[in-house]
């Protein structure tokens, strides 16, 4: 019995990061809708760049595609789909833990799946949390340099055809 207890507290470990993991992937894209949804969020992002090397990264940038909206688009793309592929990456492990409690009987399963769903409201981590802010910043970046190229485009795209980057906008044209 002892045996099964200290294999439990290794699986519960085991689960408690791979399982926090897996939940901040899981929650990242609605974190990301949340701070393009709050203009203070993305000033409070902004306040820890340099404005200077911010103006000057984003005259580096070139539109992909026909505009720099697929730049927004695939800046968005590739964070998310980073994402997914650790979210999915991190199911094997879950999995395998699962798979042993399963061995180990009943009742730690159910300690495993309490543990597993206990994590899910737990906050995001903070590496997740950064990937989020670099992304903005990417999105950020591109709608400043848009902008100085052709003002009344990004602003139709971003205040019309994608308000969801209206505060994104707002926010980097009063820079």
């Amino acid at each position: 019995m002892y045996l099964k207890i200290m294999l439990e507290i290794v699986l519960a470990i085991a689960l408690q990061m791979t399982g926090s993991a897996f939940w901040s992937c899981v929650k990242s894209l609605k974190f990301r809708g949340s701070i393009l949804a709050d203009p203070e969020a993305i000033k409070k992002i902004f306040s820890t760049v340099d404005k200077h090397q911010f103006g000057q990264e984003s005259k580096k940038i070139q539109p992909i595609g026909k505009s720099y909206s697929d730049n927004i688009e695939m800046v968005l793309s590739v964070g998310s789909k980073s994402q997914n592929k650790t979210r999915n990456i991190l199911l094997i492990p879950i999995v395998a833990i699962f798979a042993g409690s399963n061995f180990l009987g009943e009742f730690f399963v159910i300690i495993n799946s309490c543990l597993f769903f206990v994590l899910s409201r737990f906050r995001i981590s903070d590496t997740v949390q950064k990937n989020v802010f670099s992304d903005i910043l990417g999105v950020c970046l591109t709608i400043n340099k848009w902008n100085s190229v052709d003002a009344e485009e990004c602003k139709k795209f971003c205040n019309h055809e994608k308000p969801v980057f209206k505060n994104a906008y707002t926010v980097v044209t009063e820079l």
